[in-house]
């Protein structure tokens, strides 16, 4: 019988992020990730033939060994001195270059499982240090929930988890300007700009640190620096006079996520936006 395994690759948000500086060629930050239902699926096959093979429902997904998902398994091979192969089928339903850590959350999903199909028996400290050449934000992944991210975003810390927030995501058609800024986006920040807001990410901390988060408490202190490049200020004010009770951008773009007080007034708010924004936008329902 084929040894072989299904797992989920879950997307994220950041529900805060301070830009602090920058330190070669990454920048400073801290951040606040939050794990979303929105989610892919890896079908991981161990086979006889010592190659890997990606597939994936999805043709704007790069198969190639540039594809985060082959470089987890690449790395997991050669560190781990595994001679068979793997077969690994990505069921896409995250946005590819979205702003959601699809890519990332991939490969560092396909770290954890790889350590369950060959009962590998890595630490979660060991998997998120190989989590990190992969990028920035894939030791999140390892972790998942709620979490601190400092440093370049890979230093990760659990929060007590933040459940069941309503949540509509916006991801921008080919054509909008946000698509093209967002691959130059870290560029254009200009650093004695942002940081600015750290007193919201620490009453934000503070509010996740509780046995039972308030939720208006979480919805007033979101943000993003990343907005300072980003402008998002239409469809902000589109969505809040559409009854969204907050609007941030998704890390650092180019989609937008909004908040609702519940699953109603996000239908509501779907209901009264024009067909001209809704077809700027794919619109996905997800909670945290």
């Amino acid at each position: 019988m084929t040894n072989s395994l299904k797992i989920k690759s879950f997307a994220k948000i950041n529900l805060a992020l301070d830009v602090l500086g920058k330190a070669g060629k990454y920048h400073k930050i801290q951040t606040v990730y939050q794990q979303i239902s929105l989610h892919d699926t890896l079908i991981i096959k161990e086979i006889e033939k010592n190659k890997i093979i990606l597939k994936s429902n999805d043709k704007n997904l790069s198969v190639t060994p540039k594809n985060l998902a082959y470089q987890a398994a690449e790395m997991i091979k050669k560190s781990c001195r595994i001679k068979k192969g793997v077969e690994i089928f990505i069921d896409k339903h995250i946005p590819v270059a979205s702003g959601f850590g699809g890519g990332s959350g991939n490969g560092a999903t396909m770290l954890k499982g790889l350590n369950e199909l060959f009962k590998l028996k890595l630490s979660k400290a060991k998997l998120e240090k190989f989590a990190e050449k992969l990028g920035m934000d894939a030791p999140f992944f390892i972790t998942g929930g709620t979490a601190m991210g400092t440093h370049f975003g890979e230093k990760v810390r659990a929060l007590t988890p933040l459940t069941n927030l309503t949540l509509a995501l916006f991801v921008p058609n080919k054509k909008s300007p946000l698509i093209a800024k967002t691959k130059t986006v870290y560029k254009k920040i200009n650093t004695k700009l942002t940081g600015k807001e750290q007193k919201k990410t620490k009453l934000l901390l503070k509010e996740l640190k509780a046995k039972k988060p308030q939720k208006q408490a979480v919805l007033d202190n979101l943000h993003n620096d990343i907005e300072i490049a980003m402008d998002i200020s239409e469809i902000k004010k589109t969505l809040l006079q559409a009854g969204a009770s907050q609007v941030v951008l998704s890390g650092s773009g180019p989609s937008v996520v909004a908040f609702f007080k519940n699953k109603f007034e996000r239908k509501m708010c779907l209901k009264v936006l024009d067909a001209k924004f809704k077809k700027a936008y794919k619109v996905l329902l997800a909670t945290t």
